[in-house]
């Protein structure tokens, strides 16, 4: 606070009110230093006679300014974008400008991973505040590993996603559907996948980080059973064909009653019925066919025999 209007002549005191502060000196001014904020003060000048002047007027002293207060995001995936409080008044200030900048309306491009502080400078006082900021880093893309494609018994695939964050929990997103998976771990396999889709995954890391999305996925459609046919009874002894005759395998149910080749050749060994299954080798898909081998009829047992004659060329026989 300057005082001026002080005795040109001599030297002088000067009384502060409140607290009874004196300051020596000599000059027609001076500059009182130091005066607590938040209080009203008047001053008077005593002369080298001892002579006092009346009180000056009265000089208001501020409060001491608050420091400003900092808020928004504290941190950021990387190559996202953030804001950060206050937005006017003043301006920001990235400790680190490789790692994040900021402009003065707050708003935070994220550059590389770390740490930073962000500083707040108020323009009407100069207050400044200090924000810590950091920028984590976004895992990479799950890697595909073994697809395990749907079978006749097993309606559904798999997949083995590979390359996921090694250290903390994540949650693996499939498209579509917008499923989730949640563990830890560097890989995970993801079952029940429903056939004839194509999937993609990503995951999510501890600090709420995605990957970019991982390659294509395809599942494909249910195999179709085989189609069997061909004959389906046979007699005792006797040979058959059944189909298919290639691709796969013909087992019998019961080979005391018929045999199969993988050919598809059915050989009758004796009378009942049997069930033939069929196997085809390129994804384990069977089918069955029921089959009969029927017994043959006993030999005709000769009976009476009667001889040509004079008058009766052909003979004949009772059976």
């Amino acid at each position: 606070m300057a005082l001026s209007g002080l005795p040109s002549t001599g030297t002088w005191t000067i009384t502060r009110t409140p607290g009874g502060s004196t300051y020596t000196g000599s000059g027609t001014s001076y500059t009182v230093t130091a005066l607590p904020g938040n209080t009203v003060y008047n001053f008077a000048v005593t002369n080298i006679n001892n002579c006092s002047s009346l009180p000056s007027g009265d000089v208001t002293i501020s409060s001491v300014p608050g420091a400003p207060v900092l808020g928004g995001l504290s941190e950021i995936c990387l190559g996202l974008t953030a804001n950060v409080t206050p937005s006017t008044n003043g301006t920001w200030a990235s400790s680190n400008n490789t790692i994040a900048t900021i402009s003065n309306s707050g708003l935070v491009t994220s550059l590389a991973a770390g740490t930073i502080n962000l500083i707040y400078t108020r323009t009407s006082d100069g207050c400044t505040g200090s924000k810590p900021f950091t920028v984590y880093l976004n895992p990479t893309a799950p890697s595909v590993g073994i697809v395990t494609q749907p079978t006749c018994s097993a309606p559904t695939g798999s997949v083995v996603l590979n390359g996921l964050p090694s250290s903390g929990s994540w949650t693996i997103t499939r498209t579509p559907g917008a499923t989730t998976y949640s563990g830890s771990g560097s890989s995970y396999t993801v079952t029940g996948l429903p056939a004839n889709t194509t999937y993609t995954f990503t995951v999510t890391n501890a600090n709420t980080c995605t990957s970019p999305t991982s390659g294509n996925v395809v599942i494909n459609a249910i195999p179709n059973l085989p189609v069997t046919g061909g004959a389906s009874t046979v007699c005792t002894g006797l040979t058959a064909n059944v189909t298919p005759s290639t691709n796969g395998n013909w087992t019998s149910g019961n080979n005391g009653i018929a045999t199969v080749s993988n050919t598809g050749l059915v050989t009758g060994i004796a009378a009942g019925s049997v069930t033939l299954t069929y196997t085809r080798t390129s994804d384990g898909c069977s089918s069955t066919l029921p089959f009969t081998v029927n017994s043959n009829p006993t030999p005709p047992v000769t009976g009476s025999v009667t001889q040509p004659t004079c008058s009766v060329s052909g003979g004949s026989v009772i059976l």
